[in-house]
């Protein structure tokens, strides 16, 4: 399985994918014989000249790093900062947000990824500190975050998954629908949600995904995504 090309700045992708390509070249001289060290040694060598292009196996595909080293044979899916052990020297931060999408404060409502497989599926948080514009009216003594910006939150999400796959570079993800958006419990400062998103059908010019928001591993919000792309 080849790997992926996180979301780094639009500028370096082309660096990237060609420090993948030499990646795909020299792991394909030792697959034969799996062996983890080398396939391991050879991500960590590229890293460290070229991050955070590469991604390495997560404990979500058939191979897991753990604490002392590789276990498994295949090269895997997504990284996340806690699959990287001692021995790997790899960042361990994902790009930010505002890296990867248009949103600017105060309208961007995505902290920090925390998971990320580009063109399918991504996870961050939102931070909820108190001194947001919405809560002084949403409502005025009960702080309350709107429904509406939980729906936002997990759709900039989605943007993130989208526009870190090289085929949608350059493109503005807008809003064509939101279906089955339901809301458990309400949100308030001091909160941090916990996003996700996992992309559903693809063409060159729309894409539906489907996406949580959750509050101390209790929903908080989910809903379905419809999404038309134009150019940025």
């Amino acid at each position: 399985m080849r790997p992926r090309i996180l979301g780094a700045p639009f500028e370096k992708r082309r660096h990237c994918a060609l420090s993948t390509q030499v990646l795909l070249t020299r792991t394909e001289a030792i697959r034969k014989d799996r062996s983890s060290k080398d396939i391991l040694n050879l991500y960590h060598s590229l890293s460290l000249h070229h991050p955070p292009c590469v991604s390495l196996p997560s404990r979500r595909s058939a191979t897991t790093i753990r604490r002392g080293g590789l276990t498994g044979a295949k090269v895997g899916l997504m990284l996340t900062p806690g699959d990287v052990g001692p021995r790997t020297s790899l960042p361990d931060e994902f790009p930010q947000p505002s890296q990867i999408i248009a949103h600017r404060p105060p309208f961007l409502f995505v902290d920090a990824i925390t998971a990320l497989e580009p063109g399918s599926r991504a996870t961050g948080t939102w931070q909820l500190r108190g001194d947001e514009w919405f809560f002084g009216g949403h409502f005025p003594g009960r702080p309350t975050l709107p429904g509406v910006l939980m729906c936002e939150a997990i759709a900039q999400m989605g943007a993130i998954a989208l526009l870190t796959e090289p085929r949608f570079a350059g493109k503005l993800p807008l809003f064509g629908g939101l279906d089955r958006a339901r809301f458990r419990r309400q949100v308030v400062p001091g909160d941090t949600l916990e996003l996700s998103v996992e992309l559903g059908r693809m063409s060159a010019r729309a894409g539906k995904g489907t996406g949580k928001a959750l509050v101390g591993g209790a929903t908080a919000c989910e809903c379905e995504l419809m999404f038309v792309l134009v150019d940025a």
